[in-house]
């Protein structure tokens, strides 16, 4: 486990974090880069995930390439967490439902 994320138990807890950190960057902080990556590819590595795995967060491996992309397509921050909690609505719907659970 990443140092700093030993309170991420479940898959659930960890997906919500990457929401938020991702929220982070797209509204003005600063996430953090290591645990992005981490999350990012336990869930890509995961073939149960794959339908509710949006494009850009495969094809944008750190925050700084998520930021490139976020400050064009959306150009306020409403609209930015907006679109991150739309996209991740269905993702965290699947995980709580318990379908992913061994």
């Amino acid at each position: 486990m990443i140092h700093g994320m030993e309170h991420l138990e479940t898959i659930f807890d960890r997906v919500e974090y990457l929401q938020n950190l991702l929220i982070d960057e797209a509204t003005g902080g600063s996430g953090n880069d290591e645990h992005y990556q981490a999350i990012r590819m336990e869930i890509l590595d995961n073939p149960l995930y794959s339908n509710f795995i949006p494009k850009w967060i495969k094809v944008n491996r750190s925050l700084a390439q998520f930021w490139q992309f976020i400050k064009y397509k959306h150009d306020n921050y409403a609209d930015r967490r907006r679109f991150i909690w739309d996209t991740f609505n269905p993702f965290l719907e699947f995980l709580e439902s318990g379908q992913a659970s061994p």
